[in-house]
């Protein structure tokens, strides 16, 4: 069995300048990205996830591509945005899917919530 593991970045602002050798340009970037995630809504972003649920990993940026690096490239990119744009809910979502686990009966027959309020009572 492997554990699955998420990696969040904690705090609206994720980058200051002058802290820990990070200059001035790099904190502006860095604040850019903070807009255009979930860090300024919640407060944190998911950077990760070690061993992704199926519904995770079956989203696919890539379809209609042309170009097999280019959609390589496009595909690591609009991974890391969708990751870093979910709400905590759909965190907690995927950390409980835990659909491939259970044995086939009873996956069939339950929701995606029912199996996440199993795993968490």
């Amino acid at each position: 069995e492997s554990l699955r593991m998420i990696d969040l970045k904690i705090g609206r602002q994720t980058a200051s300048a002058n802290w820990k050798g990070k200059s001035r340009r790099k904190s502006f970037l860095q604040k850019q990205l903070d807009r255009r995630t979930n860090s300024v809504r919640e407060g944190f972003r998911m950077e990760g996830i070690d061993n992704p649920p199926l519904c995770l990993q079956s989203r696919d940026a890539t379809v209609g591509s042309n170009s097999i690096r280019a959609s390589a490239m496009r595909k690591t990119k609009y991974d890391r945005s969708m990751l870093q744009n979910y709400s905590a809910s759909m965190i907690l979502t995927f950390f409980t899917d835990l659909h491939p686990n259970l044995d086939n009966d009873t996956s069939k027959n339950m929701m995606v919530s029912e199996v996440s309020e199993i795993v968490l009572h």
